[in-house]
């Protein structure tokens, strides 16, 4: 029996520090496509660096000929920001390049990206106290999403809460997939984001010394 599947392809950026993150990315995706995606006709297909063939020429320019390939595109980070790319250039990592290149394919209408989301894992309070150049460009750039209002992110904090919200994004891609509208929600303010996403299920707590660190910098 011939099944016919439409594929999507799903990249992960991130910088050193988040190995057991990709490998659960791909591993969520296997088990989805298993149990839900097939079902409908579908396949997410986990696309990284690892599967970058070599060439001459800038590495990083052929992981971007990936991502331009790509139908989606999730970035993830925690306390490490990463090294430049290139010497001179206009990215601070590779990761801050992969994001630009991936945002750029979702306002083009000529590309498939879909849809470009940004995962924090937690970070300890005492690292927030004092949190030296790498951890700052990853606030910075926290923060900077949250000024733009462009891209909505999630916070996770462990291996089974990204598991858990990497699984319900897809969930959402496969409604897509099928046609379904997405539910008509208005948009969460800021405090309601920092004070339930990190939280599996979406159940409310209080938030987090970091969330409450990042909130007293925004209001600077």
């Amino acid at each position: 029996m011939v099944i016919d599947l439409k594929g999507y392809r799903v990249f992960i950026a991130s910088p050193g520090g988040l190995q057991a993150e990709r490998k659960a990315f791909r591993d969520t995706l296997y088990e989805f496509n298993d149990i839900h995606a097939v079902q409908k006709n579908a396949i997410f297909l986990p696309v990284g660096w690892e599967d970058t063939p070599g060439g001459m020429g800038r590495a990083q320019d052929h992981i971007n000929e990936q991502i331009r390939t790509c139908d989606y595109c999730i970035i993830l980070l925690h306390n490490w920001w990463g090294m430049p790319p290139a010497k001179d250039g206009a990215f601070g990592s590779g990761t801050e390049e992969e994001f630009d290149v991936a945002v750029k394919c979702k306002n083009n209408p000529k590309m498939d990206m879909k849809d470009v989301v940004i995962f924090f894992k937690h970070v300890e309070a005492n690292q927030l106290g004092d949190p030296g150049p790498q951890l700052s460009k990853v606030l910075e750039f926290k923060k900077k999403l949250e000024e733009e209002r462009e891209h909505l992110y999630e916070n996770f904090d462990d291996v089974r809460s990204f598991e858990q919200k990497l699984g319900r994004l897809l969930g959402k891609w496969l409604r897509k997939h099928e046609g379904v509208p997405p539910m008509a929600e208005p948009r969460p303010a800021y405090e309601e984001v920092v004070r339930s996403a990190s939280v599996p299920g979406g159940v409310d707590r209080a938030p987090t010394d970091e969330q409450k660190a990042l909130e007293e910098a925004r209001r600077q």
